[in-house]
């Protein structure tokens, strides 16, 4: 979870660092933003404000 859409882009971009990929970007969605990633071995995740 993140507080806010700048803690949400920098969650995702350290996702992303460590190794997951993006798999849906809704960071646009006025009712909840999220990133939907995929870690190494192919577990889906979810990044999104709280």
């Amino acid at each position: 979870m993140a507080p806010d859409i700048a803690a949400l882009t920098e969650a995702r971009d350290r996702a992303v660092t460590l190794g997951a990929t993006l798999r849906l970007d809704r960071s646009d969605d006025p009712d909840e933003p999220l990133y939907a990633l995929a870690d190494p071995m192919g577990h889906t995740f979810c990044i999104f404000v709280a």
